[in-house]
């Protein structure tokens, strides 16, 4: 399924978020690691870095290029987290650059993460 269109980018997106809401409470006692995840479905968005648009190239065959043009446009993502989340928890503080890298090891189907 990795190459089918639209496949994996909502079970990665998930994965990620259950991953990182377990590794910020396994780091911080007081947090309970449901209420973190629930916190990052209401303030966390990802967008995708690469948008390729087939439609403004020539020679190319059409059907083939938009799901080709929409796998590599979902491979890679950037994660943005807003800041008003209405929770008592802030979870800015807790996104360090060894808190992502522990929750991007947890993951099976994300490979890398950049900064």
């Amino acid at each position: 399924g990795e190459y089918k269109v639209g496949y994996s980018k909502s079970f990665r997106q998930a994965e990620f978020l259950g991953a990182l809401s377990a590794t910020i409470a396994s780091t911080h006692d007081q947090l309970d690691a449901s209420q973190t995840y629930n916190s990052l479905l209401q303030s966390t968005s990802f967008r995708n870095a690469f948008t390729f648009d087939p439609t403004k190239r020539n020679g190319l065959d059409l059907n083939t290029s938009l799901n080709q043009a929409s796998i590599y446009n979902d491979a890679v993502q950037y994660m943005s987290l807003s800041d008003d989340c209405n929770d008592d928890i802030n979870l800015q503080m807790f996104m360090t650059p060894q808190i992502m890298s522990d929750a991007t090891k947890r993951c099976a189907l994300i490979h890398a993460m950049y900064q």
